[in-house]
């Protein structure tokens, strides 16, 4: 049930008054990133790589933090209508 309404049912976009196309770019990146840095963790524990493993611990919490971050900015950048 897809609508024009932001929120739950409507485009998240429109909650945050941001382009559609950056919206989806960052969350494409987002995803793609993530799922390159689980094959990398799986990699590293497959293959018993203590240093790997640690670099790759410590890259995913800096995106955590880099997400985080960007949630709390499209939550300031929120615009109320009414």
């Amino acid at each position: 049930m897809l609508s024009e309404r932001p929120g739950l049912y409507g485009g998240l976009y429109q909650y945050y008054n941001v382009n559609r196309i950056y919206f989806a770019l960052y969350n494409l990146l987002v995803a793609l990133f993530s799922a390159g840095m689980i094959v990398l963790l799986i990699w590293a524990l497959v293959n018993n790589n203590k240093v790997l493993f640690k670099k790759a611990c410590l890259i995913f919490l800096g995106l955590d933090l880099l997400i985080i971050i960007a949630e709390v900015y499209l939550a300031l950048h929120f615009q109320g209508k009414g």
